[in-house]
């Protein structure tokens, strides 16, 4: 049995009183982590993986305790969760929940995913996507995405695809396109097929539609959408080996270099945010990419076998 399924039947008992002590502890040790990693009940509700490892993280470490009680801050956690409607939602579930996997693409490689709907999802490397063994008796194909995907989705008007990423949800029915949320740059989406629907999680009303070569990058401090035109074959070419710096100074290409072939990568120049370079390398060897920067760009560099540093002035294509 699963630990997400495991956590719902002892919910189940602990309502009914009746749980073992041991039952009891998990049970209240569950709701203690919540509150001590501040993370919310909406979380847990969105997130079953991280209720799955919540769960897990106790049940490997539960140590017996002689006396067993609830502290206040605990039962006021439980109160909470009974007012909003999150623990009313795990002790009434009548429907299973599907299982998920978590896939990663560690640094220096990227992954081609193919979900159970026959949708295709390409993973970035230093990127994860947490998906549904199964789509099935579900009305919406939810997936959370962590750093960059291109995905191709199966068409279906019944059942809507939703990747959620950080601060922004992108809903389609069919088509092609990309989301990049890694924590040094702002969102972005990009299609290349098809009609797609971008908004914020913090609130659904800010919302935009993108069309075929458009991007859309999200301001998270303003909660605002920003439109432009691309060329999207460009912008996804990383899913057949290309590295594409997009307006990127050298703080970002060195985290792009990092990713894609798991090398540490230093600036030892100040890096000026107005100098900015754009391009599309073939990434399959580092040693020619980085002769290329510099000839292109006038990028600077020394390069070794454990680490790479760059420095040096942006020159030519992108400079402002």
């Amino acid at each position: 049995m699963s630990a997400h399924k495991n956590i719902n039947n002892l919910l189940k008992k602990y309502y009914k009183n009746s749980c073992t002590a041991e039952e009891k502890e998990i049970v209240e040790k569950f709701f203690t982590k919540l509150q001590e990693d501040g993370i919310s009940p909406k979380e847990v509700k969105k997130d079953f993986y991280l209720k799955n490892k919540i769960y897990k993280s106790i049940q490997e470490n539960i140590v017996p305790k002689k006396k067993r009680w609830i502290p206040r801050s605990v039962a006021a956690v439980i109160v909470a969760l009974i007012t909003t409607g999150v623990l009313t939602f795990y002790l009434t579930l009548t429907e299973p929940t599907p299982d998920y996997t978590i896939a990663e693409s560690k640094y220096g490689e990227q992954l081609r995913i193919v979900l159970e709907d026959s949708s295709v999802v390409y993973l970035n490397s230093g990127s994860t996507l947490q998906y549904p063994n199964s789509f099935k008796n579900l009305d919406q194909r939810n997936v959370i995405l962590k750093g960059e995907g291109f995905f191709e989705v199966t068409k279906n008007q019944e059942q809507p695809f939703i990747v959620t990423s950080g601060s922004i949800s992108t809903k389609v029915l069919g088509t092609k396109f990309s989301v990049n949320n890694f924590e040094e740059t702002s969102p972005k989406v990009i299609v290349s097929e098809g009609k797609v629907n971008v908004s914020s999680t913090r609130n659904s009303t800010v919302a935009i539609n993108i069309l075929p070569d458009e991007k859309v990058v999200f301001n998270t401090k303003q909660n605002t959408f920003k439109k432009t035109n691309v060329e999207s074959e460009n912008q996804v070419s990383w899913i057949h080996g290309y590295l594409v710096f997009d307006h990127s100074n050298l703080s970002d290409i060195a985290k792009k270099l990092e990713r894609r072939f798991n090398i540490e990568v230093v600036v030892t120049s100040k890096t000026d945010a107005n100098c900015e370079i754009s391009g599309k390398y073939l990434g399959s060897n580092l040693s020619e990419l980085l002769k290329s920067m510099r000839f292109i760009n006038g990028v600077n560099y020394t390069y070794s076998e454990k680490s790479i540093e760059l420095s040096g002035p942006c020159m030519g294509n992108g400079k402002k």
